[in-house]
């Protein structure tokens, strides 16, 4: 019976051994690597599209019937400035529309504006007579922000939205008309951090309503939405923040390996010195963050990782304390090492791919 208890305590010896932790520690790390190479595949947005109805004739009032159809497109030339953190940006774009001139005037085609934009600079129209109807050009600067979520940042792709809109008519009077062919991106257009994906086109009206229990004084523009899709420019900024905390969370793990009777001091060391660390990133992660009052991907990864790592470090106080480690002390520390790194995998899996969905 002792000797089959002395193999025991020495086969959980060696299972909280440097060797086990080096195991674990590089095949989780292959694991992770793993799925943030095939997490780049994929076009993960979570961003909110602004309201849009479409036209429907029957919905709207018996002049719609007679709406004039004003179609309308754009080309983006560049950014000059592209903030995703401050929901900032600045984009030059050339703004075109083509109208019947005897059914609306130009001076009410280019009553148009951008929602959540700012127009820095807009030149005369460029005109020109096509078939019949009148075709006017703007060069336009834009200063904007877009309905940005940031629930999956660092991790997360994003769609940019440019809404086009004009007060001045209804979608009674006059609807935008966008096809995807009028809407184009520059081949060599620039975002610092973030790669062109995917382009869209959306039009209909939106609604402003004054009195829920009013219709009639509902406010209706017509609008059309340029959406623009940017992946994240490879993983860089991602593991600027991903992979400090690894190395957090492996040195606080790494404590447990060593002999608290011989080590005492050494596992204190690793366990404070993680921890501290651990809590000073934090502010790097700040400055790096978005300013929004909820919770990102980043967010939840730190508190998992700070949960952990506390837990092991009340773990080692206890067996610096206890001085000569038992057979349940040590099952406690292999069950605990083995626990961490699988759900260590398991939270980065669900974060990747999961997370997003929900």
């Amino acid at each position: 019976m002792k000797k089959m208890r002395k193999k025991f305590l020495q086969y959980l010896t060696r299972g909280t051994s440097i060797r086990l932790q080096i195991a674990l520690m590089l095949s989780s790390l292959f694991i992770i690597l793993s799925l943030f190479y095939i997490n780049t595949g994929d076009f993960n947005s979570t961003d909110p599209r602004p309201s849009l109805k479409p036209i429907f004739p029957k919905v709207l009032s018996q002049e719609s019937e007679a709406r004039i159809s004003v179609e309308s497109g754009l080309f983006v030339r560049s950014f000059p400035e592209f903030n995703v953190a401050l929901n900032r940006f600045v984009v030059d774009l050339v703004l075109w529309f083509k109208f019947d001139p005897t059914a609306i005037s130009l001076e009410t085609i280019e009553k148009f504006s951008f929602e959540k934009g700012e127009i820095l600079y807009k030149s005369p129209p460029n005109t020109k007579l096509i078939k019949g109807e009148v075709l006017a050009t703007y060069e336009v600067r834009i200063k904007f922000s877009s309905n940005l979520d940031y629930k999956f940042f660092p991790f997360g792709d994003h769609k940019i939205y440019l809404v086009l809109t004009n007060k001045f008519v209804s979608p009674g009077e006059m609807g935008y008309l966008a096809k995807g062919s009028g809407f184009s991106i520059a081949d060599n257009i620039y975002a610092a951090g973030w790669q062109y994906n995917n382009r869209k086109v959306e039009y209909g009206y939106s609604v402003s309503e004054l009195d829920i229990q009013d219709k009639e004084k509902n406010i209706l523009y017509p609008r059309v939405i340029f959406s623009i899709g940017f992946k994240k420019s490879g993983i860089r900024n991602v593991f600027l923040i991903v992979i400090p905390l690894l190395l957090m969370y492996f040195t606080g793990l790494f404590a447990l390996s060593l002999d608290a009777e011989k080590h005492a001091r050494a596992i204190m060391g690793l366990a404070l010195g993680s921890m501290t660390s651990l809590l000073s990133y934090r502010f790097v992660i700040e400055t790096l963050s978005p300013k929004v009052g909820y919770f990102t991907a980043a967010d939840y990864l730190f508190t998992y990782i700070l949960v952990v790592i506390f837990l092991s470090f009340l773990l080692n106080l206890y067996a610096i304390r206890r001085g000569k480690l038992t057979i349940l002390t040590n099952a406690i520390r292999i069950l605990f090492i083995i626990t961490a790194y699988l759900l260590l995998v398991t939270t980065i899996y669900y974060l990747l791919f999961i997370f997003h969905k929900g």
